[in-house]
């Protein structure tokens, strides 16, 4: 029994983190279309999305393996002043996702659960794909202009770069 309360709070310590996801990219996307970024801001609707149906993932392992959901230890998103400071809080936010999904998936193999870790392995691959696509739309920002230029030709990038799909 110890170990499913071990895995559990594995998960639920992820479940929040993803509903923090939702409610930070659901934010910034809404903070892009006022900045005159809306093909950016529809870009993180959809990576919210993505982070709520993680949620649900989590939510549903949790009360199958007859855990309590607990959503204790919520932090509240970040609010950047600036595109760049926006993209590169996300970055760093992806990339401890990422370290701490692989984390709980050391934990679970050790417990024996297959199931939660092929989850949470699962969990840090998209993260490394959100956490690409981040940095490659930083990248563009720092390589081409400003953020006024980046603004002007954002009706390119996201066909041309959709590692969220």
């Amino acid at each position: 029994m110890p170990r499913i309360g071990l895995i559990v709070a594995q998960l639920n310590e992820a479940l929040c983190l993803e509903l923090v996801s939702v409610v930070r990219y659901t934010l910034h996307s809404h903070m892009c279309d006022l900045w005159g970024y809306p093909q950016l801001g529809t870009t993180l609707k959809l990576h919210a999305r993505n982070e709520a149906k993680h949620a649900e993932e989590l939510m549903d392992r949790i009360l199958l393996l007859k855990g309590e959901v607990c959503l204790q230890g919520m932090c509240p998103p970040a609010v950047s002043g600036t595109l760049r400071d926006q993209l590169k809080d996300d970055v760093a936010f992806e990339a401890a996702l990422h370290s701490r999904y692989e984390s709980a998936c050391q934990v679970c193999a050790i417990a024996g659960d297959e199931k939660s870790q092929a989850l949470f392995a699962r969990l840090a691959r998209d993260q490394v794909k959100h956490q690409l696509f981040l940095e490659a739309y930083l990248a563009t920002m720092n390589e081409r202009c400003s953020e006024d230029c980046v603004k002007r030709q954002l009706h390119w990038f996201p066909k041309r770069v959709s590692v969220l799909q």
